[in-house]
């Protein structure tokens, strides 16, 4: 199994982040890989240096970028695509919710279980689910960059049956 976890540089304009996404995502479909990771956060401007409201970022990125992630997802077809995340609001919290995409279409979501303490004083509510599905190549389980911390989560989303995280 191939997978392509993509780094990229975040630009101050959402626009100029999506327009480098889709750049790297193509690139990367060249391989034939099973899976490609997008970064957290990879089209919200400045990232984390501006973080200061949850509400105002997810408003400007949210729908842009899922729209996004549909598109770039549809164009590479048959590739399992880890769109990153995005700030999304349920039900008036806002949550570091990572995306999971195939010919266009939402498999699944998962909200981040530990967001960082700017995230949380930026109004990123705390997630509570852990996310493990059935795909092609096993079970998958998704989680987000500090969640890798949390042992007891990581030993909870293996007695789940994933077999990648």
């Amino acid at each position: 199994m191939k997978v392509c976890v993509l780094h990229m540089a975040i630009r101050p304009i959402l626009e100029d982040n999506l327009s480098a996404a889709k750049k790297q995502v193509l690139k990367a479909a060249k391989t034939k890989p099973t899976l490609i990771a997008l970064p957290e956060y990879f089209a919200v401007p400045n990232c984390m240096a501006e973080f200061n409201n949850a509400a105002t970022i997810s408003k400007e990125t949210c729908n842009k970028t899922l729209d996004f992630l549909q598109e770039i997802s549809a164009e590479i077809g048959n590739i399992y695509l880890l769109g990153g995340t995005v700030l999304q609001e349920d039900n008036g919290s806002y949550y570091n919710t990572s995306t999971l995409w195939k010919n266009g279409a939402l498999i699944a979501k998962y909200k981040k279980i530990n967001p960082i303490a700017c995230e949380v004083k930026a109004g990123v509510a705390k997630g509570c689910t852990p996310q493990v599905l059935d795909v092609e190549f096993g079970r998958l389980g998704m989680i987000v960059c500090a969640d890798s911390f949390d042992h007891v989560l990581i030993r909870n989303v293996a007695e789940l049956g994933a077999e990648i995280v």
